[in-house]
């Protein structure tokens, strides 16, 4: 009965070693995907932090304005708003976003509330909309 038995093999076919290294293929290509995909994930919850950050930021600066001056819109960088010319740029290292913001007198309360919008915008598209009110 010599040589019969598991522990008597001379080597490791050829089949085998295919087999284990698709199978070692097909987890380093799941385990990839799965870092890719946390890779993206992480990018774009960046970007809405930052819009938000930045939409938010806006909307405590208009909320924080003399309230009779907040009318019209602006954007930023470009167009500053009406009652402070001064107020013309974003932080920095917001060099891809900007910042549109609309104030609208609510018709139905007597001139006491304005709406606000904001919106952040990145490479020209909407990444975030907020919409606020203020009262006298």
């Amino acid at each position: 009965m010599a040589g019969i038995g598991l522990f008597d093999q001379r080597g490791v076919s050829l089949t085998e070693t295919l087999v284990a290294l698709a199978i070692l293929g097909l987890v380093v290509a799941v385990f990839l995907g799965g870092i890719y995909t946390s890779t993206i994930g992480n990018g774009i919850a960046a970007t809405r932090i930052s819009a938000e950050s930045l939409a938010r930021s806006e909307l405590e600066y208009v909320r924080a304005s003399v309230y009779d001056n907040v009318t019209g819109s602006y954007t930023l960088p470009g167009t500053p708003p009406s009652w402070d010319p001064s107020h013309s740029t974003l932080p920095s290292g917001s060099d891809y976003f900007s910042v549109t913001v609309d104030t609208e007198d609510m018709a139905g309360y007597g001139g006491g509330m304005k709406k606000i919008t904001a919106i952040a915008y990145l490479k020209g598209n909407e990444v975030l909309r907020i919409v606020t009110y203020k009262t006298r």
